[in-house]
């Protein structure tokens, strides 16, 4: 008797983090590292990267949470924004503005333009791993209800 395979494209939720700070993504990337998490975050350094990545991967495997720096040139960050939610193939994955200096009327705008989540960053090292953790929490709760 010969089992038929079904390819499925079943995958752990990831998310990808976006910033143009080298220092940010380094450490965003070792503290994953420390937690032994990195297959499940993509970090990079700018929206060009993001679009590229998104156009290329298989639909079946888009991330579950995209996190966009707040502190990036705002242009760049408001562009990559719209972008993000008029495209047809990646409008419904949720994004999350990561800020150390956003206000409340800036948080308004960022919602309003399509933004699902507005967080603002720790300042210490425990409170941004903290940050980092509760993003891949968030990216399970999302691929959760995703696949219902």
């Amino acid at each position: 008797m010969i089992l038929e395979t079904i390819p499925v494209a079943v995958t752990d939720p990831y998310l990808v983090f976006i910033t143009e700070n080298k220092k940010e993504r380094t450490a965003t990337a070792g503290i994953y590292k420390k937690l032994k998490l990195t297959e499940r975050v993509k970090v990079m350094n700018s929206g060009r990267e993001l679009l590229t990545y998104l156009e290329n991967v298989n639909p079946e495997l888009l991330p579950s949470l995209i996190v966009l720096d707040f502190d990036m040139s705002q242009i760049n960050q408001a562009a990559n924004l719209l972008l993000l939610k008029e495209n047809v193939r990646y409008k419904n994955i949720p994004i999350l503005i990561y800020s150390d200096s956003m206000n409340y009327h800036e948080e308004k705008d960022w919602l309003k333009m399509g933004a699902t989540f507005c967080r603002r960053k720790r300042k210490t090292k425990e409170g941004i791993q903290q940050s980092l953790i509760e993003f891949i929490s968030l990216a399970d709760i999302l691929h959760e209800e995703l696949i219902r």
